[in-house]
């Protein structure tokens, strides 16, 4: 037998084989990005083409740097950068860091008859949160340390409140005044309608019989 090579009849290239190898890798993977490999022919040739495989890897935090941002509410944190060069952060909250309130004692102030006073406490100047005590371990709400104004006092109902000597208004009173309130303020207007009425009922009788009367 003899065989002959023919001329130009080779196939071409044909790059769909994705082959996750060292041989066709471009780049490691990252934090950030999957390795990338060079798509292949079936026969083992490199082409250009790429495409991703495998995982990317895990950020790595080593150098924490201390915040200095602790408050009165609030614990410290620390903050690294990632040691693979993404840029990315890590914060982590530092226990048991968070500072003293800044107290500052709010004397106590008896309410009057229109405003309202307040208990001794004490307030942190940073947080504004109340304290019943100088060591901030027993906290108290606006509820706890406010007294509300007494209102005006008028013991002897003389129109004038006994503790600040303002002049009272006089309340208008929304309910119809009774019989007895009329009597006693010389208002006779409802009498004289129940006198009517009780006259037009007793005519009406005497008329009645009269006509009954008449008839027999």
């Amino acid at each position: 037998t003899d065989t002959v090579e023919i001329p130009n009849s080779m196939q071409t290239h044909v790059y769909n084989q994705e082959v996750a190898s060292d041989d066709y890798k471009v780049s490691k993977a990252t934090c950030t990005k999957k390795a990338t490999y060079y798509k292949s022919c079936e026969c083992g040739a490199k082409g250009t083409e790429t495409f991703e495989a495998g995982e990317m890897l895990a950020h790595k935090y080593t150098n924490y740097v201390e915040d200095n941002n602790a408050t009165c509410t609030k614990n410290e944190t620390k903050t690294a950068k990632c040691d693979l060069g993404c840029g990315a952060t890590d914060i982590v909250e530092i226990p048991d860091t968070m500072i003293t309130h800044t107290l500052g004692k709010v004397d106590a102030k008896a309410p009057t008859c229109t405003e309202d006073g307040n208990k001794e406490h004490y307030k942190c100047a940073v947080c504004q949160a109340m304290f019943a005590d100088e060591e901030g371990t027993t906290v108290v709400s606006t509820s706890d340390v406010v007294e509300r104004a007494t209102g005006h006092i008028d013991a002897n109902e003389d129109k004038q409140c006994d503790v600040c000597k303002e002049t009272m208004k006089k309340e208008e009173s929304k309910e119809e005044p009774s019989e007895k309130d009329s009597v006693a303020t010389g208002d006779h207007t409802n009498i004289m309608i129940y006198v009517f009425a009780a006259m037009v009922s007793v005519g009406s009788a005497v008329l009645y019989f009269k006509r009954r009367q008449s008839m027999k």
